[in-house]
């Protein structure tokens, strides 16, 4: 999942963490592990994105643009975009729409050792 910042994405993963122990998900014999994966996160804590996990589980990924283009993280197989990032302007960081660029190289994770991948885009219909 591709969201704009850091604070996006903490809110996301807690989000997640609680819709997940509310749930009881992980009965199901689905178990999930959610990760988040930005530039000022502890190295050790960005590793773990890379680490395989065992038979019955599903990988959350929740990262900002730092995963488009130099990060293939094996067994990902649905993109969720929000067509955001976040760009430093005048000394401050502003929340943008991404270019299609970036959007093709988002897309492009999905799918890249396991069958086709899916793209999920969040964005208004103009867009």
């Amino acid at each position: 999942m591709f969201l704009p910042g850091q604070n996006e994405i903490e809110s996301v993963v807690e989000s997640l963490i609680k819709i997940k122990s509310k749930t009881n998900i992980d009965a199901d014999n689905l178990k999930l592990k959610v990760f988040p994966l930005y530039s000022n996160l502890v190295y050790e804590k960005q590793m773990q994105v890379f680490e395989p996990l065992g038979k019955g589980y599903r990988k959350i990924v929740v990262a900002t643009n730092i995963a488009e283009t130099s990060v293939t993280i094996s067994g990902i197989r649905f993109v969720v975009d929000s067509g955001l990032v976040k760009e430093k302007v005048n000394k401050s960081l502003v929340t943008k729409k991404c270019s299609k660029i970036s959007c093709m190289q988002r897309r492009g994770r999905a799918g890249r050792d396991v069958d086709n991948g899916v793209v999920i885009r969040l964005f208004r219909e103009d867009d």
